[in-house]
């Protein structure tokens, strides 16, 4: 559109809407970086190549999230791994807005104290575990959805 507008000899039009545009991806890009900070999240390596599927994994986990605030979807309690046999992990990165995080991490306070789950390094339920479980869950590893059909 910019090049069209130059190349008709509307410099100043091309000028005032590449000005327009600028400013919008700036907007676009603070908004974004304040509002939806980066939240890292352990999971492991094949959870994390399965989720890779899903167009937009932050979008999925925050449905995920909102389901559970909904009521809509109990979580497991955590399990923790023996010393020395945990798996290993990798980092999946999602964009989403701070309060909704405050949100579950503080859903899930109640949820812990209500159903008297431990609350020890580990155990914890948080929004990171919320994560993890919605994830494995939507994108179940090859042997869990042969399992689930027979």
């Amino acid at each position: 559109m910019i090049a069209d507008l130059r190349s008709r000899g509307s410099v100043d039009d091309a000028d005032a809407v590449q000005t327009v545009l600028d400013a919008a991806l700036t907007e676009a890009t603070r908004t974004r970086s304040v509002g939806s900070p980066a939240f890292a999240i352990p999971i492991d390596p094949a959870l994390h190549l399965r989720a890779e599927a899903s167009r937009n994994i932050s979008d999925e986990v925050a449905r995920g999230w909102r389901a559970f605030l909904d009521g809509k979807w109990e979580p497991q309690k955590p399990q923790r791994a023996a010393h020395g046999q945990g798996l290993a992990k990798s980092t999946l990165n999602i964009a989403v807005p701070r309060e909704l995080v405050a949100q579950v991490e503080e859903a899930c306070d109640v949820w812990v104290r209500e159903h008297e789950w431990p609350t020890g390094r580990g155990y914890k339920l948080n929004a990171r575990q919320l994560a993890v479980q919605w994830l494995a869950r939507q994108f179940p590893a090859p042997e869990q959805e042969e399992a689930a059909a027979e």
